[in-house]
């Protein structure tokens, strides 16, 4: 009987699929609704070039309505509509790995099956690696172009005790949840370092949510925000002090989008390394978008070919918000822990 293994999906069409799958599966982002799926982007991924225009209506303004009169010289003047224009960018990135045929007789097993195996869970680091780069970004611009609007900071780098007040709490959430102001209630969920998951358990505001059917946990709370632990969020150690940045996020709060490669994965074989014993390359190609909603790419994030590295997606130069402040569903917590 005919069985179809990994190391076989690794030649075909169905192993870049069931890598996405995976790693998609496995994006604590994507579970929390954070970063979404969009057909549109999808479609933009796969057009040509790497820069795309997302235009949209503006918002109407709340303007006072005019007074209706009898009088035909009372000419009203009539509002228009303007338009804003997001602008995205495609990641196109790849990533290898090499093993020597010597390795693999000496331990009877084939290491680039084993790596095969991993390349969803490592697709699905990289993105979530990538979101949080591109909130630096997005939070060192708001600080140095919108007043830090988006900030809620109560973090220090004093020579003293730290106290309650300048650690994460209940309070401080609420208070950059306000930076929404009535559109508060888009936030639905929150990124922190496992030190602040610490913190809210101390606080004992944290609230399980079970699979009712296995009794799994699934995920938690705080104050009915979905709870996302991963330790690449921010730290910045400071002379006397370190300083964790924690942020919430609305459901939708980035586009995602993939397109095809021209070869998503392959096998290269050069038969003369290793003295003639031959070596094998595993390649996996992805090009996609993740885009925060609001915003348009600038400074070389535009003007150069190559996808931007983490440290360019962090730059505040890299960013440029295009719609008002409640309409992004974003807000920023400093604190000391």
């Amino acid at each position: 009987m005919a069985l179809v293994q990994l190391s076989d999906l690794v030649y075909g069409a169905n192993f870049n699929r069931y890598t996405v799958q995976e790693s998609t599966r496995l994006n604590a982002f994507v579970a929390a609704g954070v970063l979404v799926r969009d057909a549109a982007v999808d479609a933009m991924a796969n057009s040509q070039g790497f820069l795309h225009n997302l235009p949209s209506w503006a918002r109407v303004a709340n303007d006072e309505p005019n007074a209706s009169t009898d009088s035909p010289s009372d000419v009203a003047v009539p509002k228009k509509i303007g338009t804003v224009t997001e602008i995205a960018r495609k990641l196109m990135r790849n990533q290898g790995w090499s093993a020597a045929d010597l390795a693999s007789a000496i331990i009877a097993d084939d290491p680039l099956t084993a790596i095969g195996a991993q390349l969803g869970s490592y697709w699905a680091g990289v993105n979530q690696t990538t979101l949080i780069k591109m909130c630096l970004g997005i939070l060192a611009d708001n600080i140095a172009n919108d007043s830090g609007d988006m900030v809620v900071n109560v973090a220090t780098d004093a020579n003293s005790a730290i106290t309650d007040a300048e650690k994460f709490s209940d309070a401080v959430m609420i208070a950059a949840a306000q930076t929404m102001g009535d559109h508060k209630g888009r936030l639905a969920a929150i990124a922190v370092h496992s030190v602040i998951h610490a913190r809210m358990q101390t606080l004992g505001s944290l609230v399980d949510n079970y699979d009712p059917a296995t009794g799994q946990l699934l995920f938690q709370t705080y104050q009915g925000k979905r709870v996302i632990v991963d330790d690449d969020m921010p730290v910045t150690v400071g002379t006397y002090r370190t300083t964790y940045t924690s942020i919430l996020f609305g459901a939708g709060a980035f586009a995602h989008g993939f397109s095809q490669p021209r070869t998503p994965t392959e096998v290269q074989r050069v038969a003369a390394e290793g003295n003639g014993e031959g070596t094998e390359t595993l390649w996996q190609r992805r090009h996609e978008i993740i885009h925060p909603r609001g915003f348009a790419v600038a400074g070389n994030q535009v003007s150069l070919v190559a996808t931007p590295s983490y440290a360019t997606l962090a730059l505040a130069a890299s960013w440029n918000r295009i719609y008002d402040r409640k309409l992004i569903p974003l807000a920023f917590i400093k604190t000391n822990g």
